[in-house]
C-alpha cells in the first residue's frame, strides 16, 4: 500500500542498505526507509518551542522535518487523539537546556505543512534500564475514524498491529479501513480476509495497534 502511494515501482536498495547494519530504533529507520520510498507523501514539519522558567519566557525554536509521528501511551491516552494531544502539550524537561539561566525548561511541539498522507507510531515497546528488558505496552487504544491535527482532518486508512509480548517475538498483521472508518479487509501472511472483523479481534487490535496511516481528508 505505501508502495502504492509512492508511484515506485523500484526502490534501489543501495538508498537503504548503508543503514541496515546500523543499531537504531523503529522511528529512526522508519524515517530513513520513507525518505527513500514515500519522499513528499508522508512528510510533516514538527515545529519544536522552548521555554524556561515558571513564567514559560520562550527561549528558541526551530522545524525539523519528518516522516512519522511516535506517540505516547499512558492509563490516560484512551484514543489515538488524546496520544496526540499528549504529545503536543507543554512538557517538562529532564534537564535544563545548556547556556541559559533556567533550573527549569519546557517544550511544546506543534506539528504543520503536513502531506496528504499520514503516518502514526504508537510507543508500545518500553525499555526498563533496571531491568534491561523491553516491556510491551498493551494498553487499550481506541483506533479514531477521523483525527484532527491543527486545522486539518485525517481519516483512518490502515493500521498494523503486533500480536505477541516483546520486541523479540510477536507477528505483524494488516487491517484495512473502508471509506467509512469501519474495518473492512485483514491480511496475514498469505490469508487475506474481507469478512466483517469480529469484536474480539478488533479488541485486540486496539491493545496491540502499532503503526497507523492516516489520510488527509480534502
Amino acid at each position: 500500500m505505501l508502495f502504492e502511494i509512492s508511484g515506485r515501482v523500484f526502490n534501489n536498495k543501495l538508498d537503504i542498505d548503508d543503514n541496515f547494519d546500523k543499531q537504531q530504533d523503529v522511528v529512526e529507520f522508519i524515517n530513513i526507509f520513507f525518505s527513500n520510498i514515500l519522499k513528499e507523501h508522508c512528510k510533516y514539519t514538527e515545529n519544536n518551542n522552548y521555554y524556561g522558567g515558571d513564567n514559560y519566557e520562550f527561549i528558541k525554536s526551530y522545524d525539523e522535518n519528518n516522516f512519522i509521528i511516535s506517540l505516547p501511551i499512558d492509563r490516560n491516552t484512551k484514543d489515538i487523539q488524546s496520544c496526540y494531544e499528549k504529545y503536543i502539550e507543554m512538557q517538562l524537561l529532564q534537564k535544563p537546556l545548556e547556556d541559559v539561566n533556567y533550573d527549569k525548561c519546557y517544550k511544546k511541539i506543534e506539528i504543520k505543512n503536513t502531506s496528504d498522507n499520514l503516518l502514526i507510531m504508537l510507543n508500545r515497546f518500553n525499555y526498563d534500564k533496571k531491568t534491561n528488558v523491553t516491556k510491551k505496552i498493551k494498553n487499550h487504544v481506541e483506533i479514531n475514524k477521523l483525527l484532527i491535527i491543527g486545522n486539518e482532518k485525517f481519516k483512518i486508512d490502515s493500521c498494523i498491529y503486533h500480536t505477541g509480548t516483546s520486541t523479540k517475538s510477536g507477528h505483524y498483521i494488516i487491517l484495512i479501513y473502508d471509506d467509512n472508518g469501519e474495518p473492512s479487509y485483514i491480511i496475514n501472511d498469505l490469508d487475506h480476509t474481507d469478512k466483517d472483523v469480529n469484536e474480539d479481534t478488533y479488541t485486540s487490535i486496539q491493545r496491540n495497534a502499532y503503526l497507523l496511516l492516516y489520510k488527509k481528508v480534502v
